[in-house]
């Protein structure tokens, strides 16, 4: 049989010139307009483009609602303290744990001090840039996943769209709290437990757990206590990933940092928790106002619109597949994302938040991980046109009732964006009617208005004026000034209902009490009387302050007697009381620590009674 050499072949089906390659003339050098793809490096810039929709919106929709809110400003005095030398504390002298995120603490201090930026702006625009990282790394490692179980077709990050959708998500990208940082551990989190899909999909070659993951995943409890419960699922979800003979290690690795940090609380500030977990009674549970809070948040957007439809759209691609990949990446999700239930449910045990969503973001942020890139095609393609018109919604339209137009200009408006009936609010609707501000970013911001700014610079320069360290009690309304006990402090004294722009504002050679208990020791561990206002629970009367404070002989304020007055002196100086304000006032030394660590087991459980002669009776045992 006759046969044709391969280059026979070759030159019967294409005509070489000299240059080796096609003539001109050639039909192999005539592209076909009608069926020529667009290049590939079009179709790659336009799925870029797709994915990163989400965060530009965040990146968008949270400029245009910047702020920095009262409680970021608490903040922002721990890192001034921390740089100055005084440690991360609220008040100098005083080792009470006022911010929640000791990771955000350090964070801004350090960028603080290689940035030339001022520290508002430069929290405002972490926080920012943090959210946006956040929703990459969910977009981009959900993508991951789904490449590597096998999903092709068009890739729209529609859970991420979701999330970036709701209001709420805009105002915490900014506002000087946490959040921004929280979302960007998750993304970080989810993106590498992501990568873990392909490794040991051989049992008989495993590959090894990078030491850094488990490392990382374990870092939840340094962003927020509360976030124990991801790090958790994160590291039970890796450890399902990998070998079992890798399961104590990643355990091992994951548990070195929160132990150490929380060794670390304990020895320094004498406590188990931050103070802000004992002033809101974290422990305790309020399911009734919890579930409000709930309803609050998901009625408002209609969030179970998008869950359902993106737990739809996933569940369609994943059952369509399978092999070891799929079974990985259908563990992770479920993990995952039981993960965010299990955090919501103890959000609303605890009772929620007076922020309007604010607890409950991170939860819906980690239930959306699975869907955050979902393949569109065939019927899936209305579900998505379902999904892009809901979001649509949520951007323009959607909104709880306390969020509309207000009635009144200034602090009367700014209290209409508050419920009365749940005590939830629109955080920053009410400090931008507050400060007469659109944008209220430095505290330059909200002096030119805010009357509790503006309060805390008039107590700066009062006391400026005194010959001796005062005490001020209660300065954000009809204050009374009296002298300083000898010994009490170095600094001057003043109390106070509002914390963050008014210690701020009032800087940090001023100590501030806060009557909520949020950055004050005793405050922080009276007894929990009636429910109320999430936060704002517990209220110190001010017999208590002047007791701890006042000079002796000192006149009383006609609001408190001379028997209460008697009584708080007494059981600040024995018992319980006694032995936590010596555990966390003065100097730290390393010969405190034993002491310390004791104190924290037992005054975890330390309660006392607002009334001091209860409060005398209940401490010194008579």
């Amino acid at each position: 049989m006759h046969t044709i050499p391969p280059v026979a072949e070759a030159s019967r089906a294409t005509t070489f010139d000299n240059g080796g390659g096609p003539r001109p003339g050639s039909r192999a050098a005539e592209p076909d307009p009608l069926h020529a793809e667009p290049p590939a490096t079009s179709r790659r810039v336009l799925t870029l483009a797709l994915l990163l929709v989400p965060a530009v919106v965040i990146l968008c929709c949270g400029w245009q609602r910047r702020w920095t809110a009262d409680d970021g400003f608490i903040n922002l005095r721990v890192v001034r303290q921390l740089l100055e030398g005084h440690g991360p504390v609220f008040n100098a002298g005083q080792r009470v744990e006022t911010g929640t995120s000791p990771a955000w603490v350090a964070l801004l201090a350090f960028l603080d001090v290689v940035t030339p930026f001022r520290l508002e702006w430069i929290a405002a625009i972490t926080g920012l840039l943090s959210t946006a990282g956040a929703v990459v790394l969910a977009v981009f490692g959900t993508r991951r996943a789904l490449r590597t179980i096998g999903v092709t077709g068009v890739f729209l990050p529609l859970g991420a769209l979701a999330y970036v959708s709701v209001p709420p998500a805009w105002d915490f990208a900014t506002s000087g709290l946490e959040t921004g940082l929280a979302l960007l551990w998750l993304g970080a989190g989810w993106w590498l437990l992501c990568g873990r899909i392909a490794a040991h999909t051989t049992p008989d070659r495993p590959v090894r757990v990078p030491w850094y993951v488990p490392v990382v995943l374990g870092l939840g409890p340094l962003v927020r206590p509360d976030f124990l419960v991801f790090s958790v699922g994160f590291v039970l979800a890796l450890a399902l990933l990998s070998p079992r003979a890798e399961a104590r290690r990643i355990v091992l690795l994951a548990a070195v940092a929160p132990v150490v940090a929380e060794l670390a609380r304990m020895a320094y500030f004498a406590s188990l928790v931050p103070n802000t977990a004992m002033a809101k009674e974290a422990s305790l549970s309020n399911w009734s106002q919890g579930a409000r809070y709930l309803v609050d948040f998901v009625g408002s957007y209609a969030l179970v619109l998008p869950v359902l439809v993106l737990g739809a759209l996933w569940w369609l691609e994943v059952r369509r597949r399978s092999g070891r990949a799929t079974s990985r990446f259908v563990v992770l999700s479920a993990v995952v994302a039981g993960t965010g239930v299990v955090h919501a449910l103890y959000v609303v045990r605890v009772g929620g938040d007076f922020m309007h969503a604010r607890l409950l973001l991170p939860a819906f942020f980690v239930v959306l991980l699975p869907a955050s890139v979902v393949a569109v095609r065939g019927a899936a393609r209305m579900a998505a046109g379902v999904l892009v018109v809901w979001a649509i919604a949520a951007i323009f339209v959607l909104r709880p009732p306390y969020s509309r137009a207000a009635l009144h200009a200034g602090p009367k408006g700014a209290v209409e964006a508050l419920a009365g009936s749940t005590g939830i609010g629109d955080e920053r609707l009410f400090y931008t009617r507050h400060s007469s501000s659109s944008h209220p970013v430095t505290i330059d911001d909200y002096l030119q208005h805010d009357p509790w700014a503006q309060d805390g610079l008039a107590l700066r320069r009062q006391v400026a004026r005194e010959d001796a360290p005062v005490l001020v009690l209660q300065g954000l309304h009809h204050a009374t000034v009296v002298p300083l006990r000898a010994g009490a402090s170095t600094r001057p004294v003043a109390s106070g209902e509002n914390l963050g722009l008014y210690g701020y504002a009032a800087g940090t050679t001023v100590d501030v009490v806060d009557d909520h208990g949020l950055a004050d020791v005793v405050a922080g561990h009276l007894r929990l009387g009636t429910r109320g206002r999430p936060g704002h629970e517990k209220a110190l009367p001010d017999v208590w302050t002047f007791a701890r404070y006042a000079a002796r002989d000192a006149p009383r304020p006609e609001r408190m007697t001379s028997t209460q007055v008697a009584a708080a002196r007494r059981a600040l100086a024995c018992g319980g009381l006694e032995r936590l304000l010596d555990s966390t006032d003065g100097a730290w030394s390393i010969g405190d620590v034993p002491t310390n660590l004791v104190e924290a087991v037992r005054s975890f459980q330390f309660r006392f009674d607002q009334d001091p002669v209860v409060a005398a009776r209940e401490v010194c045992g008579t």
